[in-house]
């Protein structure tokens, strides 16, 4: 039987580039669906039951970790490989801490997604080895993502709103969105403003 997978991709250059590698693995790997958009990609996913997710998390209509949260949503145990341009060590504490199984930066080629493909499905967790000291250090890290609302607020953060205008934004008290402000504070282990505003692009949620 072969292992069916499913790709997001923003960008059809590399959705073309990726298809064309499995392609000379076609007799154990084929694509189930491959999606350009989140839209169709949440369709896709509640119409086919693949093995692996292979995921960007740069995209103009998805925010930082939103299409891995559905696909948890969808399916708690998926394995997940993110193949994407962001890269820095909050992000890979993170990716690791939520379950995701594989890494790979795109400035490597698209060929080394064949390999950790096979690793993950040996029960593997596939990140490049320049990382193996992150994961062995963060391996008891456990802060959770930002949420749907702490990501809007640190996006109007980020733009330079206050946090009485932010309030009047999100039609919400100056109290929640202070609570939203520390909770992100935590979250992103940030010491001040500029840092919390640092590590949330680091992660995809600024994109």
């Amino acid at each position: 039987m072969k292992i069916k997978v499913g790709i997001f991709d923003a960008h059809p250059i590399v959705l073309t580039g990726i298809s064309k590698v499995f392609e000379k693995e076609k007799e154990w790997l084929e694509i189930s669906f491959a999606s350009s958009n989140k839209v169709h990609f949440f369709k896709c996913l509640k119409r086919n039951n693949v093995d692996v997710y292979i995921i960007d998390l740069v995209a103009d209509d998805a925010i930082g970790f939103e299409i891995i949260d559905e696909v948890f949503k969808w399916n708690p145990k998926a394995l997940i490989i993110i193949f994407t341009s962001i890269s820095s060590s909050i992000l890979i504490k993170n990716l690791y801490r939520i379950g995701i199984v594989g890494y790979l930066n795109k400035r490597h080629s698209s060929i080394e997604l064949i390999e950790i493909v096979k690793n993950v499905l040996k029960g593997e967790v596939s990140y490049p080895s320049e990382y193996s000291r992150l994961i062995s250090k963060y391996r008891n890290f456990d802060n959770k993502p930002l949420s749907k609302r702490e990501t809007q607020v640190v996006r109007l953060i980020a733009s330079g709103l206050t946090s009485t205008l932010i309030a009047s934004e999100l039609n919400l008290s100056i109290f929640t969105i202070e609570n939203h402000r520390q909770k992100i504070v935590e979250k992103l282990e940030a010491k001040n403003v500029a840092e919390m505003i640092s590590n949330a692009s680091k992660l995809g949620y600024l994109n």
